[in-house]
């Protein structure tokens, strides 16, 4: 049987990695999933209860930005070389970033040209970190961290990007690699019936980490403006080092927060959201992102977005009709949002909901996944 390997340090699973394993396996293949045994979100050791699983050695970090993290990803793909040398795969499908990982899965190709590598760009790093203007030093050291992953791309024989966006930065480097926009994907859990959608207050949810590169004062501004029509009640679904900052700020301009944490049940999630008539997917403008994980979720349930990233997101929306592009006229905004009546949210919700089934559905993915399979002529 031929043997193929996933790898993601970050342990991308269920957003990534379950779909392209359910497709290899689907394919002939015995997969094996390499994942480290440090969580990068919970910061602590884990273990991952499958059997086609083999967990390498991530030696702790406690910030993300740190010598530290960078050592620890370093010190994992060594030990995923190490595995992979074990396993003699005829596959590898690897999540880029960590760019270490994309410089030892180059280093296996080098040594076993007949092996196929499918590098997923899943992120871009250090292009994601918010803006660098003012750290010259700090630029000088990611400046050195994107080659390591540029230099590993020439050793792929696909390159899968998860969005239009990380296709044209890379543009030069992809120029003459086979490659492919492959959008995230989400297990489909059904349309709900919403049949009523409450106005009065208005319920806005947010959904993921409260990271560095949210704009919290963005969408302090927005909220604090939409607020001047009408109460809002601002659900939070997730969690991370500036959530205090983001509740503090909310409460002082009178806007109720309803907390719920990190929530890993589907069921629990989307009955939280099928209350609200909103989702906030607001970034830091600096940062090079075309579509979040979160955005994916907001469309599976149907949830129009309130967004001000631009490329991919926005070309959805505006396709779709899935909810709002904005940009920093805060009053502008509030004016045209605040302007929906309940038939509108309902239409909205139809309409969102339909983006997800043509755009991220499992269906989809696979389509696009056999597509590459034919380029490569597997």
């Amino acid at each position: 049987m031929k043997k193929a390997v996933c790898i993601s340090i970050f342990n991308h699973y269920d957003n990534r990695v379950l779909f392209a394993e359910k497709f290899l396996a689907g394919k002939g293949y015995e997969v094996t999933y390499i994942a480290s045994d440090f969580d990068h979100y919970e910061k602590a050791k884990y273990k991952i209860e499958r059997d086609n699983v083999v967990q390498v050695r991530g030696k702790p970090y406690y910030k993300n930005i740190s010598v530290k993290r960078l050592y620890s990803h370093h010190d994992s793909a060594k030990e995923c070389y190490r595995v992979l040398e074990e396993i003699k795969p005829d596959l590898i499908y690897t999540l880029v970033p960590p760019n270490s990982q994309s410089k030892v899965v180059a280093k296996y190709k080098k040594k076993h040209r007949d092996t196929i590598v499918l590098m997923d760009l899943f992120d871009l790093w250090p292009e994601t970190f918010p803006s660098l203007k003012n750290n010259i030093a700090l630029r000088a050291g990611f400046y050195l961290w994107r080659n390591v992953r540029d230099a590993s791309l020439e050793y792929a024989d696909y390159i899968i990007t998860e969005c239009g966006l990380y296709r044209r930065v890379l543009e030069a480097q992809l120029s003459d690699k086979k490659s492919k926009i492959l959008h995230l994907c989400k297990t489909d859990y059904g349309r709900r019936a919403v049949t009523h959608i409450d106005t009065s207050p208005l319920n806005i949810c947010y959904l993921g980490s409260i990271n560095n590169i949210i704009d919290i004062d963005a969408i302090i501004a927005l909220l604090t403006e939409m607020a001047k029509y009408r109460p809002l009640i601002l659900h939070i679904i997730g969690g991370g080092e500036n959530t205090q900052r983001l509740t503090d700020l909310a409460e002082s301009e009178s806007i109720r927060i309803e907390y719920y944490g990190i929530v890993y049940d589907e069921a629990k999630k989307h009955e939280i959201m099928d209350k609200c008539a909103f989702a906030l997917n607001i970034l830091k403008d600096s940062v090079c992102i075309g579509l979040t994980m979160k955005s994916v979720d907001y469309f599976e349930a149907g949830l129009p977005i309130i967004n001000n990233l631009s490329s991919d997101t926005a070309w959805i929306i505006d396709k779709y009709g899935a909810g709002f592009n904005i940009n920093s006229d805060y009053e502008k905004a509030a004016r045209k949002i605040m302007a929906c009546d309940e038939k509108k949210l309902l239409t909205m919700r139809y309409s969102t909901r339909r983006a997800f089934e043509e755009m991220f559905s499992e269906k989809i993915y696979n389509e696009r996944f056999e597509e590459i399979f034919e380029e490569l002529g597997l």
